[in-house]
C-alpha cells in the first residue's frame, strides 16, 4: 500500500506529523476519523492481549505475537529483500527486520514479566540475571515509562 510506504518513510525522516496525519487517514491501520465505519485496530488488540486486558483475556504465545506484530505493523514488509537486491542489501534488510521484531519482543517479555522466555535462548546460566536488574528493568518500564495501559504500551 503506497500510504503505508509514505508513513513508513515519513517516520524514517523523522516527519512524525506528517506520519500521524497519513495514519489517521487510513482506515486499515489508524482508523479514519470520519469514517462510520468502526475497525478493530489489531495494534490495540495486541497490547491489550500484551496487558491481559483484552477480550481474549490471555497473552499471546510468542509465535501468535510474531503474527500478530506483522498484522499490527504492515510497514514490516518493507524490509523484505525484492528479487533485484543484492545479496548485501537482502542480509541488511532481513537483519533490520530481525532487530524490530526482538524489539517488539523485549518490549513484551519486559511488560509481561517474562522473564524466563526472555532468557530461554542463553546457554550460559552465568548470563542469566541473579543480581534482581531484572526486577529494576519491569519497575522502571511500570513507573518511568508508564507502560500500564493499551495507549502507552
Amino acid at each position: 500500500d503506497d500510504q503505508l510506504l509514505a508513513m513508513h518513510l515519513a517516520m524514517r525522516k523523522g516527519n512524525f506529523t506528517t506520519a500521524k496525519f497519513l495514519l489517521q487517514q487510513n482506515p486499515t491501520v489508524g482508523g479514519n476519523k470520519k469514517s462510520s465505519k468502526k475497525t478493530v485496530n489489531p495494534l490495540e488488540t495486541l497490547a491489550n492481549r500484551i496487558l491481559g486486558t483484552g477480550s481474549r483475556g490471555t497473552e499471546p504465545n510468542e509465535k501468535e505475537f510474531k503474527d500478530e506484530v506483522k498484522q499490527a505493523f504492515p510497514e514490516l514488509e518493507y524490509f523484505t529483500p525484492s528479487k533485484k537486491a543484492s545479496d548485501q542489501e537482502a542480509k541488511l534488510l532481513v537483519t533490520d527486520q530481525k532487530r524490530t521484531v526482538c524489539g517488539f519482543f523485549c518490549i513484551y517479555w519486559i511488560t509481561a514479566n517474562q522473564y524466563a522466555k526472555f532468557t530461554h535462548k542463553q546457554k550460559d546460566d552465568k548470563l542469566k540475571d541473579e543480581s534482581g536488574s531484572w526486577g529494576h528493568l519491569v519497575q522502571f518500564a511500570k513507573d518511568n515509562v508508564k507502560i500500564r495501559t493499551p495507549g502507552v504500551l
